[in-house]
């Protein structure tokens, strides 16, 4: 499963994501809200430019915990064409 963090919507998120993040389910945070369970997380997409830094910091931390990778876009999905 993929982990996208941060935005209050996913958009066109989905369809932009590269090949080995889009094959797999994803699941949306907007960092708000309740947090999900990272178990079944395999990658992780943060979104920074639309989210707290407690956020980030707690998905970062839990992330090198459990050895998940993550990409960090600034300004959003945009960020993976360059």
């Amino acid at each position: 499963m993929c982990l996208v963090v941060g935005a209050d919507r996913l958009g066109a998120v989905e369809r932009l994501l590269p090949p080995e993040y889009s094959k797999e389910e994803l699941i949306h945070w907007d960092g708000r809200s309740r947090r999900p369970s990272l178990s079944r997380i395999t990658k992780i997409v943060v979104l920074t430019g639309f989210i707290n830094h407690n956020a980030v910091n707690f998905v970062k931390k839990e992330a090198k915990k459990r050895g998940i990778s993550m990409i960090f876009l600034r300004r959003g999905i945009s960020d993976l064409r360059c």
